[in-house]
């Protein structure tokens, strides 16, 4: 189930800068120390490589999301369609339907066979999300995000809420043309019975001109009755085209 939680990710778990001009074809590439979802109380635990795509210009846009650890296997895939609704100077409000691919290693055994061997098994879930966000300044943003996603085999999770309130301070210029992005998010997450609240914050270092930026992520959990470690860190490099 902590793997799955990575799946649902719609954007990494790292401070955003702000979008850039719409392009037909963009993407990043993200190396970190360790997988973190967009839900932060979730990971993988181990290094591990994202590509990120994004496909269209206008309103609707196709996002794929391809996660493997760094030793190679598959983590998970995800095929998400976006929709930006509505935009103004102040105002903006997207929604989203995912469709996601999640890998997970098993020891199976095969009928006639007497030794176990493990394999790759792949699991279904669906999802949606909607992100209303609004410019109080130039530099500084609030939103909040709504996600739900649900399994698709039998004993998967069936009921997943992931409701966030965060703000976002971008482009505070350092020196020499480099500036830094900084996100906070409070946030409940409930999985079937149980639920917990956390706070998040992240930042992104980067230059202007150079494709490689630098970001880093803490999660401490507030009160939680779901399983995983209570305080997580999370370093990446990220380079963008």
């Amino acid at each position: 189930m902590l793997v799955f939680a990575l799946a649902l990710s719609v954007r990494p778990a790292h401070a955003q800068k702000p979008e850039p001009p719409a392009k037909s074809f963009s993407g990043n590439i993200h190396l970190t120390n360790k997988g973190i979802s967009q839900i932060p109380s979730f990971t993988l635990g181990k290094p591990a490589v994202q590509f990120d795509l994004r496909l269209g210009k206008r309103r609707l846009t196709f996002e794929p999301q391809l996660r493997f650890a760094t030793a190679g296997k598959p983590w998970d895939f995800v095929f998400r369609w976006q929709y930006r609704m509505m935009q103004t100077d102040k105002f903006r409000l997207r929604v989203a339907l995912n469709s996601v691919l999640n890998f997970v290693t098993s020891t199976v055994t095969e009928e006639g066979e007497d030794d176990a061997r493990e394999a790759i098994i792949g699991r279904r879930f669906v999802g949606g999300q909607i992100l209303p966000e609004y410019s109080l300044t130039k530099n500084l943003s609030a939103g909040l995000l709504y996600l739900y996603a649900t399994g698709i085999e039998e004993g998967a999770l069936r009921n997943l809420h992931f409701i966030v309130l965060n703000t976002r301070l971008s482009d505070i210029e350092l020196f020499d043309e480099w500036a830094v992005a900084l996100n906070t998010q409070l946030y409940q997450l409930i999985i079937d019975d149980e639920r917990g609240t956390y706070f998040s914050p992240s930042a992104v270092l980067s230059r202007k001109g150079l494709p490689l930026s630098l970001s880093a992520l803490v999660n401490k959990s507030l009160h939680t009755n779901i399983e995983g470690d209570p305080f997580i860190w999370s370093a990446s490099v990220i380079y963008s085209y």
